[in-house]
């Protein structure tokens, strides 16, 4: 194997580079990375062990749209709820939900994590997910393609992408076209036709803060081929039934 050398967290990031963010967990420990992703909306049992950055874990897709979300509102954590607004047949209010969320993450921290996530889609693994507009997000592959994800958002809504046999553990090679199924393949093109037609109206807006500076340079050319299995910057979801899967990348 070939070393990249040196680079940054952001470079890391973007080229799903496994290798540096299993040396970051060694020196801040897998229980404060459990702690911040239970905070960020992570409810799915995490083991607090080193290899919890390289996607160990089960994780719902429902959990992980909701930590990406805490990403989008800034470090600001709202549960998922389902019913936003109750009316009676006169039109009168009968519940309405509340906007206020706890705060997870220092606004720093999520918006550079959020400008670390934007050259993921500019120039990295998830380049097929670019929509046009400010857009963040992450690729996500299981041990031998068993599972592949694509989770992003940009400042209106996130949308977290899960490709996969429910029942088995199955590789996904040579589906629809694709010789492999990985995190920047199939689940980013889904995400982008999603994303793109359910914000065709919306108009665009760009980050807040330092997450809406100029997304950061790529390390080389976005990869042609499949990346090798990598994490996402929560607990990732992992190869698993229905409704709880892993992933790495």
């Amino acid at each position: 194997d070939e070393s990249a050398g040196t680079m940054t967290l952001a470079q890391a990031t973007a080229h799903s580079v496994n290798t540096i963010f299993a040396q970051v967990v060694t020196k801040v420990g897998p229980a404060k990375v459990a702690a911040v992703a239970r905070a960020m909306g992570i409810e799915s049992p995490l083991k607090t062990v080193c290899s919890i950055t390289l996607g160990v874990n089960a994780v719902s897709p429902l959990d992980m749209a909701d930590a990406y979300a805490t990403l989008a509102a800034r470090g600001i954590h709202h549960p998922p709820q389902f019913i936003q607004t109750v009316r009676s047949a006169s039109g009168k209010v009968l519940f309405q939900l509340g906007r206020k969320g706890r705060r997870a993450l220092p606004q720093r921290v999520a918006d550079l994590e959020t400008l670390a996530l934007r050259g993921v889609i500019t120039g990295g693994t998830g380049v097929a997910a670019n929509i046009g507009r400010p857009a963040a997000g992450k690729t996500g592959t299981g041990q031998n393609f068993q599972d592949a994800w694509f989770c992003g958002y940009v400042p209106q809504l996130t949308t977290c992408v899960w490709v996969g046999y429910p029942r088995a553990e199955i590789p996904m090679r040579n589906v629809e076209g694709f010789p492999e199924v990985f995190g920047g393949s199939l689940p980013a093109e889904i995400w982008h036709g999603f994303m793109s037609s359910v914000l065709a109206r919306v108009p665009v807006r760009n980050f807040a803060g330092v997450a809406g500076g100029p997304a950061p340079a790529p390390l080389a050319p976005a990869p042609t081929s499949s990346p090798t299995p990598t994490s996402p910057p929560v607990p990732s979801p992992s190869p698993s039934h229905k409704p709880h899967h892993r992933g790495h990348g």
